[in-house]
């Protein structure tokens, strides 16, 4: 055969098969699987979704309804969304998306049947194509849930699926995998290992919300945050707790403590003590639109997790307004900030002419509004500045404003360096 008409072959594969390979900015799935996995029922699918076509399967001889299926459209790729029921709870959500098919005239196909070459080079550009689109929809995965924790090639025992990669963040497990003729990604919600139970005495119903590797030159482990569901609604947790696996086979877990009733809770990594060992920093809202946090900061350095910022410690325990236009910030140890209300604040208005206030009630911060870390010192560390709202108990009563408070790094953790009240524009 012709040199030429290999070169045909690719050209043809190439522009019949190709597809977009780089993914836009895509802050999400079409819907947001969590809370449907969470707390959807078939009715609640019906109501949101339509009438789709039923899945039928059989149990013991019986048919019953396994799940509902819709056509959609992700990626840019067709196919289709399917849920399935364990009873009448959703549990499991399923886009098939379908391997574009490859036309070839019935030339192409006698060519490639009877010519080595010819059918070696047509399977070398579909795997290369098929390379691609699996390629692109790992990114554009990657663009929503960050860094796969598993992905490669699949165990041989899994003959029919090529390709495998695994997330676990935003409370659930999302799996994609590759076939010869289509590409599958699967939702699911993740139980905590149940070792755990045994190991720590940790609660049967915990789940697995977030795992990720942290991978060093001094160290090695996997890092899971876990979450025990409350009993006062099924998006409410009573309990976040930290598990470290380490290579060399020791484990650790530890319970947030003292932690109220919250909400999806988030992990992050950096280096924000300057020793050169990624630290754990675990954000977790306290309202159901989190718009406040309690924040909690591990290190690391060797090997047994290490609370050096606890929420519970560096919040103050009361806000109150006090005489001389000012604001006493009691923090838990004791220590008390004074800081001085400007005149143009909304706060501004508790007082009168004398400088005495109309409120006095104590005013407990339910967490931070903003949290953020500030440039690194010469040390490698990082200081924060949080933000605290001034909302007192009785929803009648106004929001006073807000109260930055920045946390310089010191050996060993964080301390209050100054409290201030920067908003000072009347509303």
């Amino acid at each position: 055969m012709k040199p030429n008409n290999l070169h045909i072959i690719s050209i043809l594969l190439l522009t019949a098969f190709a597809t977009k390979v780089h993914s836009q900015n895509i802050p999400g799935f079409p819907f947001d699987p969590y809370p449907i996995l969470k707390t959807w029922t078939y009715d609640d699918l019906i109501k949101e979704k339509g009438d789709g076509k039923e899945i039928i399967d059989t149990l013991a001889g019986q048919a019953y309804l396994a799940g509902i299926r819709y056509p959609d459209t992700w990626f840019d790729r067709t196919g289709n969304l399917e849920f399935y029921f364990t009873g009448e709870k959703v549990s499991r959500i399923l886009f098939r998306h379908f391997h574009p098919v490859r036309p070839l005239t019935q030339e192409q196909t006698d060519l490639i049947k009877r010519d080595t070459a010819a059918r070696n080079a047509y399977t070398r550009e579909v795997l290369k194509l098929d390379s691609l689109r699996r390629d692109s929809i790992e990114r554009e995965i990657t663009v929503i849930l960050g860094p796969s924790y598993t992905s490669g090639r699949t165990n041989p025992a899994d003959k029919k699926a090529r390709f495998s990669a695994t997330w676990i963040n935003r409370g659930y497990s999302c799996v994609y995998k590759d076939y010869i003729d289509y590409g599958d990604i699967i939702f699911t919600l993740m139980a905590a290992p149940s070792w755990i139970s045994g190991e720590f005495d940790a609660p049967g119903n915990t789940e697995l919300i977030q795992k990720n590797r942290i991978v060093t030159k001094k160290l090695s482990c996997t890092c899971s945050l876990l979450a025990q569901p409350a009993d006062t609604g099924r998006l409410v947790f009573q309990n976040v707790l930290l598990l470290l696996e380490f290579a060399n086979g020791s484990r650790f877990l530890e319970m947030i403590p003292d932690l109220p009733a919250s909400y999806l809770p988030v992990i992050q990594y950096d280096d924000m003590t300057g020793d050169g060992t990624p630290d754990i920093w675990i954000s977790i809202p306290t309202d159901p639109g989190c718009s406040v946090t309690r924040q909690y900061i591990y290190t690391i350095p060797f090997r047994e997790p290490v609370l050096v910022f606890n929420s519970n410690d560096m919040l103050p325990s009361a806000l109150r307004f006090t005489e001389g236009k000012q604001i006493s910030a009691l923090m838990p140890d004791g220590t008390v900030h004074q800081v001085v209300v400007p005149a143009s604040s909304t706060a501004a208005s508790v007082f009168n002419a004398a400088g005495k206030p109309s409120f006095t009630d104590n005013i407990t911060p339910a967490g931070f509004t903003s949290f953020t870390p500030n440039l690194r010192n010469r040390d490698g560390s990082v200081d924060f500045t949080g933000r605290i709202t001034m909302k007192p108990e009785n929803q009648a009563l106004p929001d006073y404003g807000c109260l930055e408070i920045l946390y310089h790094f010191a050996t060993g953790g964080w301390e209050v360096q100054e409290i201030n009240y920067p908003c000072n524009t009347a509303r």
